[in-house]
């Protein structure tokens, strides 16, 4: 739909900012295919994710961009089917970024809440370039209600969600390749930020091993894409 609109509007010779914003389960899950085919097309315009995690406006049901061991109401906490135990999700989250990033985009980032400054930058250079193809932008950004910790604790839980690299802040284009915006090189231990929710309280050792091992593997799979242009 957000395609023909830019095109209608091209066609006319008016130009607008064409801008979708869709939650991560709208976007990774039903929506997938009309975001891929747009993306692929090179439609110029811009596609933003608001991602928590979650389907948190339809009763907290769990998305493909939940974390693995979360608690949701699809996911609970206790005996799951055929009385076996149910310790919150059992996949690991989908990098929708990263898949963005396979599509060669004009722009794709990720941002956070916590650097509103990193994110308006990184809004104006997807406004920019949704001027001539596809951008991409995806937003991390805590529920109070879902991920179950006090809303005056929002801003502290999207913090260490960046200081333990459970969430990486990068940008990329396919000239310049993709580069880290707000680089931790000395991150906190995930159990800093898992502690701060009660979606996690329930986590076993060995659960919380497999978290902190899948930040490690994650990070270093990112550090595989960095690219420097030389000058």
């Amino acid at each position: 739909m957000l395609a023909g609109i830019k095109r209608q509007y091209k066609r006319v010779g008016r130009e607008v900012n064409a801008l979708a914003i869709a939650g991560d389960g709208g976007a990774s899950d039903v929506g997938f295919q009309s975001l891929s085919g747009a993306a692929e097309r090179n439609e110029q315009i811009l596609f933003m994710v608001v991602d928590n995690e979650g389907y948190m406006n339809t009763g907290m049901q769990r998305s493909s961009c939940t974390p693995y061991g979360a608690w949701t109401s699809t996911t609970p906490i206790g005996k799951g089917s055929g009385g076996m135990p149910s310790q919150g999700k059992t996949q690991d989250a989908k990098n929708l970024p990263l898949i963005m990033v396979n599509h060669r985009c004009e722009y794709v980032a990720t941002a956070s809440t916590a650097y509103m400054e990193d994110l308006y930058d990184k809004l104006d250079k997807a406004i920019q370039a949704s001027k001539t193809g596809f951008a991409y932008l995806h937003v991390y950004s805590p529920c109070t209600t879902g991920w179950r910790f006090p809303t005056d604790q929002n801003m502290e839980v999207a913090r260490k969600a960046v200081e333990t690299n459970f969430v990486m802040l990068w940008e990329y284009t396919p000239t310049e390749g993709l580069r880290f915006t707000r680089p931790v090189d000395d991150p906190m231990p995930v159990t800093e930020y898992l502690k701060a929710m009660g979606r996690f309280r329930h986590l076993s050792p060995d659960q919380i091993s497999h978290i902190q091992g899948k930040v490690v593997e994650n990070l270093a799979f990112v550090k595989q894409m960095v690219h420097r242009v030389s000058v």
